[in-house]
Formats: structure tokens, C-alpha cells, sequence
């Protein structure tokens, strides 16, 4: 017998049984792969569902955005691609070879340890994402158009500095109101519009090819209203309350806030920070399929 069929003959081999190999993916990212043999290919898929993750708050410390609605969609869809791949790939790769060398790595305590360390790794990543934002319902129609009873919203529910005027926010008591005037601001309210610091908010014709999104508008008026350079659609009946108007005197942590529909049940109110629970980013799941990641500004 020659040296490499003796060497050949050697070499360990073990079958493997594809449903294992698709199991232990699913249980723990990385892991088919490494029964299989292939220790490189299972740290990989580890690694990048890991960064991915890391991605997704990171991209709020690093990024100053009006939403970070596309950053969390794209980013979590990369990272549900990744989970279903790990255990597709190492199923395939089973079923074209049944039997692969035994490496040293083929023990269940290694099992065990990879299971143990990869699940820490990705709670952690997960536990960071879910620190920077939450998906809520809306109780509401408090901010039609904006947003309808029953949608579920992104929350960023970690807001590095403060919140800016047109900002779409979640407050203590479930509520989803925008921000008018910011701290230590003087506004007032008619009934129809809102003055800050005596300076009017303005308001504009939303553009065509966006009010169509918005059209479950029960009010009289679909206008855009303007503040700092953002915009966002408003409901209004544009009709001014009887008497003086009310005037309002932010103090030191104080905002004052509005929902998007201008009626009786959603008047101002002034909150502290502490009451502000969050930014909505955008629509995740909406009323209509057209409403879907829709922003809660129509421009910037």
C-alpha cells in the first residue's frame, strides 16, 4: 500500500444526517455548518448575523436622520436572510456529501460551548436593538393622517439630544403627538394655527403622488404644515376658536405638542422629556399595503 492511500484510509470520516445539520442552524447560527465540517463557513455566518444586528443602533449613534426607518428595515431583513440561509446552506451541503472528515471540533461539548456562546452574543445584539427601538400599535386616530387606529409604528425609543420641532412622538400615556415648540419657547394656538416664538407655521399643497397615501383623512382640509424645515401632513379645518388665543410658556424641559388631527380631541398639551417615550420613524405594518414604511414626514 503507498503512503497516500495509507494516509487516505487515516482520515476519519462520519455521516452526516442533513435534518441534524438544518436543526442545529436553526438552533444556533453557524452550528450546521460546523457539523458538517466546515468550521470557517459556521463562524461566518455567525459573525455577519452578528454585525448586522450591531448594525442596526449603531447606525443611530453614527447617523443623524429624519427617520431610521430604511436603516432598521434594511438591516432586519438582511439579518432574517442570514438566520434562514445558515440552516438552508448547511442542509444542502449535508445532502450533497453524507460523509465529511471528523475534525477535532466535532464533539458535543464543542456544540454545547458554540450554542452557549453564540446565543449570549446574539441576545446581546438583539437586547441593543430592541433598547433603540420598539414597534407599538396606534390606539388612536388622534394623528390622521399620519398615522390610522390600528397601524403598528416604529418607535426609536433612544433619541440622542433632543427632539425637534415636527418631530412625530410617543408619549407616556400611549399617545402619538408632534412637536410644535421646543424648550424655553413662547406658542400660541387659535384654533387653526400655531405661532411660536409670534412666527406662524406655515402650510403647503402635498404633493399628488403623496396625498394618496394619506387619504383616510376624515377632515375637511389635507394641508402640509412646515416648522424648521420639515414637513409633515396635517388634517385641519382651518376654522379659529372664539376669544384670544391660548398661549402657552415652555419651561426649561418642556415641549409643546399636537396630534396631526387639528380637532377638539387632540389639542395641545405641553410635556416634559421625561414624558416622551420616543420618535416614530415610520409605518411597519400599515392599514393599506400603499401606507407601508411610510414616513411620518412628507419631506424634508
Amino acid at each position: 500500500m503507498s503512503k497516500k492511500s495509507a494516509l487516505i484510509k487515516s482520515v476519519k470520516t462520519k455521516r452526516r444526517i442533513p435534518a441534524v445539520s438544518f436543526v442545529l442552524s436553526l438552533s444556533a447560527i453557524g452550528l450546521g455548518q460546523i457539523y458538517n465540517g466546515n468550521l470557517l463557513s459556521g463562524i461566518v455566518f455567525f459573525m455577519l448575523r452578528l454585525v448586522i444586528l450591531m448594525l442596526i443602533p449603531f447606525t443611530v449613534l453614527v447617523r443623524d436622520s429624519p427617520s431610521h426607518l430604511p436603516d432598521f428595515f434594511v438591516l432586519s431583513a438582511a439579518a432574517v436572510v442570514v438566520s434562514a440561509a445558515s440552516p438552508l446552506e448547511a442542509l444542502m451541503r449535508s445532502l450533497k456529501v453524507e460523509d465529511a472528515p471528523r475534525a477535532r471540533y466535532n464533539r458535543v461539548w464543542f456544540y454545547i460551548a458554540y450554542s452557549v456562546f453564540a446565543t449570549f452574543l446574539s441576545a446581546s445584539a438583539l437586547w441593543g436593538v430592541v433598547s433603540f427601538f420598539s414597534i407599538t400599535a396606534v390606539g388612536s386616530n388622534d394623528s390622521l393622517p399620519s398615522l390610522v387606529k390600528g397601524e403598528r409604528v416604529l418607535v426609536m425609543t433612544y433619541v440622542p439630544g433632543e427632539y425637534r420641532r415636527g418631530d412625530l412622538v410617543l408619549t407616556g400615556d400611549g399617545a402619538y403627538k408632534r412637536v410644535i415648540a421646543l424648550p424655553k419657547c413662547d406658542a400660541s394656538y387659535d384654533g387653526a394655527v400655531f405661532r411660536v416664538k409670534g412666527t406662524p407655521l406655515t402650510f403647503g399643497i402635498i404633493d399628488p403622488g403623496r396625498s394618496i397615501r394619506y387619504s383616510e383623512t376624515p377632515q375637511e382640509y389635507l394641508l402640509e404644515e412646515r416648522a424648521d424645515g420639515q414637513k409633515y401632513p396635517i388634517g385641519a379645518t382651518l376654522s379659529k376658536r372664539p376669544g384670544p388665543p391660548e398661549t402657552f410658556r415652555l419651561g426649561a424641559d418642556q415641549y409643546l405638542l399636537a396630534g396631526d388631527n387639528r380637532t377638539a380631541s387632540a389639542v395641545p398639551v405641553v410635556a416634559d422629556r421625561r414624558q416622551i417615550k420616543g420618535r416614530v420613524e415610520g409605518v411597519i405594518f400599515p392599514s393599506r399595503p400603499i401606507r407601508f414604511l411610510l414616513e411620518p414626514r412628507t419631506g424634508g
